[in-house]
């Protein structure tokens, strides 16, 4: 590519900038974060900013397998006084603020005039975005990290694939790889994992020793900076929290399986045109290219195995780098077909395959700002945090799954292969999971602590993904505890206050404590309360 088809820098750079203020306008200037989906994963959310806040460090002060970087934006402005929803705002413009330089030089190194301009739009839409993507229209701030992730991912495999015109810098080059290939390892690992090796392969390939060496510094220093500031501590917390949660059996994989994602009808279409796009740049004299890309298959395939949802936001990337990989002069392979439009038509292939994902995260924030705000509630009942709010049927109207005949509940858990009845301690619980209402449901079972004087300056577990109660005024953080719930009684065993709900939103790990608890014989707990929607039960050497 010769410097004459680049784009205009100067230009390019105001565009993003104006891009940015006008999403920072949009957003921020809402005033308050409102989402009308995945309300758990919101409390989940809030629970570790909210710690961050109050001075914990993830890893170290509680269990989470995603990185201390996909929450610092968040907590950094609730320290300083923002509530829980305008900080989320602008902590995702933070984020895209301090990408917009690498987006930049990318585009102005390595793609064409118009292409700059689209992979610049597309890769800051997706850091703010508010929704995970699919093509449901709702609002949702759930896994944002993931979003991030593959907006970085993005920048550092162009920088890392396609080679630059003349306006290059090994130093840059390799700030942008480092840095990069950091920030992933402290968002969230499975990235790195996923594609460490073909960025490697790539620069080995195209003999980028410079960049090379730039980026082991950069990343090294990354490494020596948060060793400073947490010690080596920190580096194994973390690597045991990965360990922990990859070996857990609560939750194996967050979505499809891996057959599913290979041959399902849903992803075939996908795969195959990325198997296809690596004999079209092989076809093009794109050696290097059509090897790091099959090298990138396993770790598509993987992130999104890893990823909830499971969509495909790698075809992003590969209709980018198949726009600008594309050979300029008229060039057929053993069929005859002129390989330029035959990249090109792959490329707008990959652009409709995930354009309804695509679209939906371009436009949600325009959806949110069109929400009606007198239709939702704060999801958290401190005032400081009421700029974080759900649409209101959601937030309390009460719905679950469950089943309508108990004749002989094992018998039918193995005909229809769900969850059996779960026991506590020889009394069987409902077969209950709730969908909908979790903040009313949450709301009424702290009231009901508070009421009963059982949420005073003692600490509760809850059996359920999510075991914030803290967050609705019941008890205290529970030190060491993980917002989510991932496996094991460490927490538990620490509590004082065990709170078994009747109708859980996550059904399964709730029966899966139940099971654990009734092979630890060192833990007793005995029942001090019943309502209509949880047992409560207080651990023997910490009853008052």
């Amino acid at each position: 590519m010769s410097r004459a088809t680049g784009p205009n820098g100067t230009l390019l750079l105001i565009f993003l900038v104006a891009l940015l203020a006008v999403e920072a306008l949009v957003q921020i200037g809402r005033g308050a974060l409102l989402i009308n989906q995945h309300e758990g994963d919101s409390i989940h959310l809030a629970d570790i900013v909210l710690r961050m806040a109050l001075g914990e460090i993830p890893h170290l002060d509680f269990m989470t397998p995603v990185g201390i970087a996909a929450f610092a934006p968040f907590s950094l402005f609730v320290g300083v006084g923002m509530g829980i929803g305008k900080a989320i705002l602008a902590g995702q413009i933070l984020v895209a603020g301090l990408l917009l330089p690498a987006v930049w030089w990318a585009g102005v190194t390595r793609l064409g005039p118009r292409l700059a301009y689209v992979f610049g739009f597309l890769v800051l839409t997706l850091v703010v975005a508010l929704v995970h993507g699919a093509p449901d229209t709702s609002v949702s701030i759930s896994m944002h990290y993931n979003r991030w992730a593959w907006a970085i991912t993005f920048v550092v495999l162009v920088v890392a694939l396609v080679d630059p015109g003349p306006r290059r810098s090994a130093v840059v080059d390799g700030l942008v790889l480092g840095l990069g290939i950091a920030a992933l390892a402290l968002i969230k690992a499975t990235y790195v994992a996923a594609f460490i090796l073909p960025v490697l392969v790539a620069l080995l390939l195209r003999e980028q020793w410079g960049a090379i060496v730039t980026a082991l510094l950069a990343g090294l220093a990354v490494v020596a900076a948060m060793t400073l500031a947490f010690g080596v501590a920190y580096w194994q917390a973390y690597l045991a929290d990965l360990v922990f949660v990859a070996q857990s059996e609560v939750r194996p994989r967050p979505g499809d399986g891996l057959a599913e994602l290979l041959i399902g009808a849903r992803f075939l279409l996908s795969n195959g045109l990325l198997l296809l796009a690596v004999a079209l740049l092989r076809q093009s004299e794109r050696l290097v290219a059509g090897v790091v890309l099959l090298l990138l298959v396993p770790g598509f395939v993987y992130v999104t195995y890893q990823n909830w949802g499971n969509d495909p936001q790698w075809l992003v990337l590969v209709a980018v780098l198949l726009l600008a990989l594309r050979p300029e002069r008229n060039l057929r392979n053993g069929i005859g077909w002129e390989m330029r439009n035959a990249i090109s038509t792959a490329a707008v292939v990959a652009f409709a395959l995930i354009g309804p994902s695509l679209v939906n995260i371009v436009f949600s924030p325009v959806r949110h700002a069109q929400l009606p705000a007198a239709e939702y509630v704060p999801i958290l009942p401190d005032p400081a945090h009421a700029d974080f709010a759900v649409h209101e049927k959601r937030a309390f109207n009460l719905s679950a799954r469950t089943r309508l005949s108990y004749e002989d509940p094992e018998r039918e858990a193995r005909r229809v292969g769900e969850e059996p009845l779960a026991m506590l301690y020889g009394q069987p619980l409902p077969h209950c999971a709730l969908t909908t209402g979790n903040v009313g449901m949450y709301s009424a079972m702290a009231a009901d602590l508070r009421d009963a004087g059982f949420a005073d300056g003692r600490t509760i577990f809850m059996a359920d993904a999510v075991s914030g109660l803290w967050l609705f005024g019941a008890g205290e953080r529970l030190e060491g505890g993980a917002p989510w719930y991932y496996g094991g009684l460490d927490a538990l065993a620490r509590s004082d206050l065990f709170l078994v709900p009747l109708c859980p939103t996550a059904l399964p790990m709730r029966n899966h404590i139940l099971s654990a608890l009734a092979e630890r014989p060192d833990l007793v707990f005995t029942e001090v309360r019943r309502s209509d929607h949880y047992i409560l039960l207080e651990r023997a050497d910490a009853q008052r």
